[in-house]
């Protein structure tokens, strides 16, 4: 028995080695993908879900139209960066609403049968349990049960005893979720790192912790799909379901049992981390990109850095100490004020013009200093107005590079969408364990334009000078 206060990577692999048969895992998710017509739907509450995607295009905005261009394109798959974690709770309520609303019209057009997923934060931060609402609506009845998969193996993020664990790149070991940064987040903070104690303290009791079903790492290895499935044939009424997993075959297991108990006549939810996703489509841990496509040496780009938490701070240290790479500084207390804030945006602008005619890298990041309230503004209005200087960087550039990478969730989807315009694109290559380069679509001012989403939590301290390296040609 591990212990609930943390351990190292050695210990975890010493009390459960990899056993996992993802042989019959993958042959039970290949017999139910037989289905005719059935489509994973993922509605990603940031941009970052994407970083365990292999090919694929995926949609930054709904309308009827370009929903149908991409089903006929990718029938298996229809993936929507909605950014709803940015947003108060009643407008990401309202965003999902009208996302459900048009993917059921065309399901119901096609006779498309549904796979829903809600995608969010590995680390629990996000409008849970209120998004997995307009998802349920997609049934006649109330779903039987909603699966919440947070794992994220790969980038340390493990459940385990039905506990949430981090992996500390600083002390070497997995942690409770509640020892990070993360689990203070000023908007979507949490005290408990005991997932049916999360559920609820999220849900303000209206699901109790002793309501939450669990099946436990051992449960999950040894009784399989089938077994994964006879558990949930005991699931009704909207229970909530929490399954260990420790490695991305047990997210193949759990994957695998939910489609087989959904082929027994259960319906399910789903809100899980980005793997899981994946995991859905049937692929395997060693899957690469269909496209075959490797970026790297792109010359000189553009890094904006918007993501407050610990370990971006440590990453932009370093990257900060690359040669040929430029440190541009956005005060964050000049963005507060409309007349200030541009005035510094535009001599943010010259100088990244001035560096990039240079041959060099330029990075642009916000003052370190977190503003989570003033007299006038709160923290989501703070986020906003750093969002916005940032957002607009690109536009008033007298030339784009060929590639931008950006840091942060909120940071990199507005830049996606509101900076360069972008509404459909494909992510060619993973430059690290949970970052996503994507080439933007034909729908972008900014067409074939190389971008970077690399997420606040991912990493360890050297990823982001690494990638940098790798899209600048240095690595």
């Amino acid at each position: 028995m591990l212990p609930a206060s943390g351990f190292t990577a050695a210990e975890l692999a010493n009390a459960w080695p990899a056993q996992v048969d993802l042989a019959s895992a993958l042959a039970t998710l290949a017999r139910q993908s037989d289905t005719p017509a059935r489509c994973v739907f993922v509605v990603d509450d940031d941009p970052t879900g994407v970083q365990s995607l292999p090919d694929a295009e995926i949609l930054t905005a709904w309308e009827s139209d370009l929903l149908e261009q991409v089903w006929e394109a990718q029938r298996d798959l229809l993936y929507i960066l909605a950014n709803t974690r940015a947003l108060p709770e009643t407008q990401a309520i309202a965003v999902c609403r009208e996302i459900v609303e048009r993917v059921r019209t065309l399901a119901e057009q096609h006779r498309v049968t549904l796979c829903p997923i809600s995608r969010s934060d590995s680390t629990l931060r996000g409008h849970y349990p209120a998004e997995l609402g307009p998802f349920q609506e997609l049934f006649s009845q109330l779903p039987d049960g909603q699966i919440l998969a947070p794992a994220y193996p790969e980038a340390g993020r493990i459940v385990l005893g039905a506990r949430h664990f981090v992996f500390d790149h600083v002390r070497e070991r997995f942690v409770p979720v509640t020892e990070t940064d993360f689990s203070r987040d000023p908007t979507f903070g949490f005290r408990s790192a005991d997932l049916p104690q999360w559920v609820e303290e999220k849900s303000h009791g209206s699901m109790a912790a002793s309501d939450v079903v669990t099946i436990s790492l051992s449960e999950l290895r040894n009784g399989g799909a089938p077994g994964v499935a006879r558990r949930l044939q005991t699931v009704a009424n909207n229970a909530p379901v929490v399954a260990d997993a420790i490695d991305y075959g047990d997210l193949l297991i759990l994957a695998a049992g939910s489609r087989l108990a959904e082929r027994q006549g259960k319906r399910f939810v789903y809100r899980t981390a980005a793997p899981f996703v994946r995991a859905m489509l049937g692929l395997r841990p060693d899957d690469k990109d269909d496209s075959g496509v490797r970026i790297r040496n792109l010359g000189p780009g553009l890094v904006l850095v918007g993501s407050y938490v610990k370990l971006t701070t440590a990453q932009l240290r370093l990257a900060q100490a690359l040669p040929a790479v430029e440190s541009i500084e956005l005060p964050v207390g000049e963005l507060l004020e409309p007349d200030t804030a541009q005035r510094a945006v535009e001599k943010i602008c010259t100088r990244v013009d001035f560096e990039l005619c240079q041959g060099k890298t330029a990075l642009v990041f916000t003052s370190r200093e977190l503003l989570s309230q003033t007299d006038k503004l709160k923290h989501l209005q703070i986020g906003e107005r750093i969002s916005s200087a940032l957002v607009s960087i690109p536009g008033k550039l007298k030339r784009l590079p060929k590639w931008i990478l950006a840091k942060g969730g909120i940071t990199s989807h507005e830049v996606l969408t509101t900076g360069l315009g972008a509404k459909r694109a494909r992510v060619v290559d993973h430059p690290a364990t949970g970052v996503s380069l994507l080439k933007l679509g034909i729908d972008s001012p900014a067409q074939g334009l190389y971008y970077v989403v690399f997420p606040g939590n991912v990493g360890g301290p050297s990823t982001l000078a690494e990638v940098i390296d790798r899209l600048r040609g240095q690595a």
